[in-house]
């Protein structure tokens, strides 16, 4: 199973709306827990797998996304935890922290605040082109295949060297 959806919602913290708030932690987490509960019995049953799609933004702070930050860099524990309650278990679960992606979920420069601080920003723009999703699909088949069979309860990031330093 692919925990995949994501919400991005750019904005101040001092003005971030408790709503906006809601949303995207029910989307980014929530979501992930209660589907990943639902399936865990028929995936233990079938000795499978869990992929969960963090992000380089649970890795590192980022200006104006601190909401999205914040839900990726609980997921990626949610996913780290959950691996170790399951230890035992025939099941594994992993994620993936992909960095920038050529989709249209991020909006660009626009989606952030109009008076957003560009040096902020520019400390987590992707210096490597961003890749096309389909790197990412490669990396959640690979996870979820035989040959990844002695990987469990990590966050492999997939962000061109962005987290690297």
């Amino acid at each position: 199973m692919c925990n995949i959806a994501g919400l991005l919602s750019p904005g101040r913290v001092e003005t971030y709306a408790e709503d906006r708030w809601d949303k995207l932690m029910a989307v980014n987490l929530s979501a992930p827990f209660w589907l990943s509960q639902a399936a865990i019995p028929y995936l233990l049953e079938r000795r499978g797998n869990i992929v969960n799609i963090a992000s380089t933004s649970g890795l590192k702070g980022q200006a104006y996304t601190v909401p999205y930050s914040a839900s990726k860099a609980a997921l990626i524990q949610l996913t780290r935890s959950m691996a170790m309650e399951f230890m035992n278990k025939p099941i594994r679960i992993n994620a993936v922290a992909p960095g920038g992606m050529l989709t249209g979920m991020g909006g660009g420069l626009d989606a952030f605040p109009p008076d957003a601080d560009p040096e902020l920003l520019k400390r987590y723009m992707p210096t490597r082109p961003m890749p096309q999703p389909d790197l990412i699909a490669d990396l959640i088949v690979y996870l979820a295949s035989d040959r990844a069979a002695n990987i469990h309860g990590t966050c492999i990031s997939s962000d061109g060297g962005a987290t690297a330093g």
